[in-house]
């Protein structure tokens, strides 16, 4: 019986700790859900400058409630891609935040019906790759999760070992902002 009553009272605890209390809005939840990403980015980066975080926190949150993607795979994704890094560009000519190949994308936007794919609005503009960002995990969700379970691994490759090796990547930061 002790351990019934052990477990009951877990969960009665794991509810009431999430449970929304009647006095917060939608409004000061996202402010919750805002804070929350801002201490995943610092926990993963933590010497970006307070401003930065912000803002990058702000376009987190948009593309994650729009595509409805968790945040912190976009998190997780963004730190192994780039390091939060705008201006990065890797030697295989991914570039932006979100590390797009435009010779991969460019047509496979083409072929989804997700229209041109603006490489310098890419190069220019956080918000938009991380919208282009959103657009490719949702491709990704939509054909793979049913039978995949890091299914979001694909977003560097699709090859079995390469994607193997990024999810790895990827699981050290999960780890790391599970909790958050």
């Amino acid at each position: 019986m002790g351990t019934i009553k052990i477990i009951v009272t877990a969960l009665i605890l794991s509810f009431s700790i999430n449970a929304i209390p009647a006095h917060m809005t939608n409004s000061d939840w996202s402010i919750v859900d805002n804070k929350r990403i801002q201490k995943m980015i610092e926990t993963v980066e933590p010497s970006f400058e307070a401003q930065e975080v912000k803002k990058i926190a702000d376009l987190i949150q948009y593309t994650s409630r729009r595509y409805n993607i968790d945040p912190k795979i976009i998190v997780s994704i963004i730190d192994t891609e780039s390091d939060f890094r705008h201006h990065k560009v890797s030697s295989t000519g991914d570039i932006s935040l979100v590390q797009i190949n435009p010779k991969v994308w460019k047509e496979e936007f083409k072929r989804l019906g997700l229209g041109e794919l603006d490489i310098q609005e890419l190069k220019r503009s956080e918000r938009y790759a991380l919208i282009k960002m959103g657009q490719i995990l949702v491709d990704l969700k939509t054909k793979y999760a049913h039978k995949d379970e890091i299914w979001y691994a694909r977003y560097h490759s699709k090859t079995k070992s390469l994607k193997k090796t990024y999810a790895n990547k990827l699981d050290l930061r999960m780890r790391k902002i599970a909790s958050i």
